[in-house]
């Protein structure tokens, strides 16, 4: 009987919560704040917009529905010249739903947005910038500053925008599209994808291809993956020294029909890579590095600047003119 009673108990304890759960209602919030240089918002699971607008007031869109109703709870607070959004769950395990932020703000605004598994946006801001996520996406569109980027799991996107970019990715795809200024990409696992892109570039891969076209190179810059391959293809000759370097891919340089001037260098591992080149070398030699034999060919043409250097260990080191 006892145990019959609990039953029965533990039955209608589960069809009040989720009759709670299903008649949870969409909450909103609009606030506007004035005076605001610098934005920090920090979010557990909610996805966040940002977006510049015409004026000079910032204006916040919450829109979210949780349940049970009280679990989950938004922090809007302004300190001075500074803006703070937040998210605060009570019984987070039991806590479920959605939020999403819609923040209209000031052109030039300095924000700082971290979510842990959110996907952020932010679209036509100058400023300082940091943006970092866990697990969701980050999106960069016509936007000019400094910009400092962490994800963890997820794609970054970059589109029509200027600056200085460090961006550090452990696990996803990195893209940018019509963009110039500085660039720091770190990537652990994904591909690095850039078009139309100029200025000086550091671009590291740990398990994944480069892959970069219509390319105007401003500044020394390398392309680098340890696993995959490195292709990139230019908008102009460049000015500056180029490193392509992959340990177990293929590395190409396409030309796009521009003139070939500078100091070249292919090296591949003696036995296992193949250098291709249009042109005769100057010089061929062979070297150990450890116990493992490469193969080394250069040729100059013109003055000999830049230094352009192609190297793999068991792939191919390709020059190609067009």
């Amino acid at each position: 009987m006892r145990y019959l009673l609990r039953s029965i108990l533990l039955a209608i304890s589960f069809i009040l919560m989720l009759s709670g759960a299903l008649h949870a209602q969409e909450e909103l919030i609009n606030q506007t704040f004035e005076n605001i240089t610098d934005l920090n918002i920090g979010t557990v699971s909610g996805d966040c917009i940002i977006e510049a607008g015409t004026g000079d007031e910032i204006v916040v869109n919450l829109v979210y529905q949780y349940s049970p109703t009280g679990c989950f709870e938004p922090e809007l607070e302004q300190n001075g010249s500074q803006l703070r959004l937040s998210e605060r769950f009570r019984q987070a395990r039991d806590c479920n739903g959605y939020s999403e932020w819609t923040i209209t703000v000031p052109s030039r605004i300095n924000v700082d947005v971290s979510s842990a598994s959110g996907s952020i946006s932010l679209t036509g801001c100058e400023g300082e910038h940091s943006l970092e996520s866990a697990s969701g996406r980050i999106e960069v569109e016509d936007c000019q500053g400094d910009f400092e980027i962490d994800n963890a799991s997820g794609r970054v996107e970059i589109t029509n925008s200027d600056g200085e970019f460090n961006i550090d990715n452990a696990s996803g795809r990195v893209r940018m599209q019509n963009v110039s200024g500085s660039f720091t990409v770190d990537n652990a696992s994904g591909d690095v994808v850039v078009a139309n892109a100029r200025g000086d570039f550091s671009i590291d891969n740990a398990s994944g291809d480069i892959d970069a076209v219509d390319m105007t190179i401003e500044g020394r810059s390398n392309f680098d993956t340890a696993s995959g391959d490195v292709t990139l293809m230019l908008a102009q000759s460049p000015g500056y020294d180029l490193i392509l370097d992959s340990a177990s891919g293929d590395v190409e340089l396409n030309y796009g029909g521009n003139g070939v001037v500078g100091f070249f260098e292919f090296t591949a591992q003696a036995d296992r890579g193949r250098i291709i080149s249009p042109y005769q070398f100057d010089n061929e030699e062979e070297f150990w590095r450890g116990t493992t034999l490469y193969e080394r060919k250069s040729f100059t043409m013109g003055e000999g600047e830049p230094t352009i250097r192609l190297r793999t260990t068991s792939g191919r080191a390709v020059l190609e003119l067009d």
